[in-house]
């Protein structure tokens, strides 16, 4: 056997006891690593930081521009609502509220009410084969006409309408109904 007198003087001098490492545990990493451990958790708070700003940012614009939309859409003196590919209505404005009567809440999501009674009184299925809300839907062909609308109250509006689809990549994602009472033309 060798001498190993030099290497027993260099482990002491890095302050390493050849017996300890039977015994190494979380508290000799941190005695020995105790710089790198607080530069790599200095680095995680700036980078937690960093990205909290940006959702923070982030969610100001999506509000910002929530907002313009929602005052976009409320200068209109048209009904406007938007429908996704599943028939839920995902938008309205106040002038379309006001035209049929109901409260947003009742409108929003699954379709709870057949607000557009374009069969003239044979169907009141939304997306029956004939309804031009669901063709448009289907085929992406922008559409205009004359249709009864069914206010909550159950009464019947004439209202022109158009039909336009809203696209994403090519992709018929949902359609944009507005429309406008004509009752008074109608008289």
């Amino acid at each position: 056997p060798g001498d190993y007198t030099p290497i027993e003087a260099i482990l002491l001098r890095l302050k390493t006891d050849p017996n300890r490492l039977e015994r190494f545990d979380a508290q000799d990493v941190a005695e020995k690593y105790w710089w790198e451990i607080l530069a790599v958790l200095s680095l995680l708070l700036m980078l937690a930081g960093s990205v909290a700003w940006r959702l923070r940012r982030d969610n100001l614009r999506i509000s910002k521009a929530a907002q313009e939309r929602d005052l976009l859409l409320g200068s209109l003196a048209e009904g406007v609502c938007g429908f996704n590919r599943n028939g839920h209505c995902n938008f309205i404005n106040n002038a379309a509220l006001r035209i049929l009567g109901f409260r947003r809440e009742d409108v929003l999501g699954p379709m709870q009410h057949p607000m557009f009674n374009f069969l003239e009184g044979h169907s009141r299925d939304i997306w029956d084969e004939s309804c031009p809300l669901r063709s448009t839907m289907v085929d992406g062909t922008p559409r205009k006409g004359e249709a009864q609308v069914i206010c909550a109250d159950e009464t019947l509006i004439p209202v022109d309408y158009s039909i336009t689809p809203m696209r994403d990549n090519g992709s018929v994602v949902g359609i944009v109904v507005a429309f406008q009472d004509i009752s008074e033309r109608k008289r």
